[in-house]
């Protein structure tokens, strides 16, 4: 899978809860293919990089606390470019991730949405060359 794309105009926050560190890690490096930075000095977040490098940070602040599911106020969004739906459609399904297929107005705007192990909403866009 390519390297994704954040569809931001600035760094993107989200949150987990700190006992989800490495499921959250391990779900947008391995399963989104983003790249981990160098861990930060300003607190516990994780810092993730997408294409391009000097593009927008995914920066996932990590909350203290014993409880694994996050409150639905707590809940974030983000949207995430990558090249292929569909492969990443076949990952979701290999590790048995629950996933939704969405249609926009026109026929080429497909999305899929997926619930993160903290509970952020992530969607995805396929990126298409006009």
């Amino acid at each position: 899978m390519d390297v994704p794309k954040l569809l931001a105009i600035d760094h993107v926050r989200l949150t987990a809860p700190a006992v989800l560190k490495d499921a959250v890690c391990e779900f947008y490096v391995e399963v989104l293919g983003f790249e981990r930075e160098h861990p930060r000095e300003d607190g516990p977040t994780l810092s993730l990089r997408g294409f391009p490098r000097s593009g927008p940070r995914l920066l996932i602040d990590l909350m203290g606390g014993e409880t694994a599911a996050p409150a639905p106020a707590m809940r974030r969004r983000a949207v995430i470019q990558v090249a292929s739906l569909r492969q990443c459609a076949d990952v979701f399904a290999e590790r048995r991730l629950v996933f939704e297929w969405s249609r926009g107005w026109f026929f080429f705007d497909r999305r899929l949405s997926v619930l993160d192990p903290a509970g952020n909403w992530i969607e995805l866009a396929a990126s298409h060359p006009l």
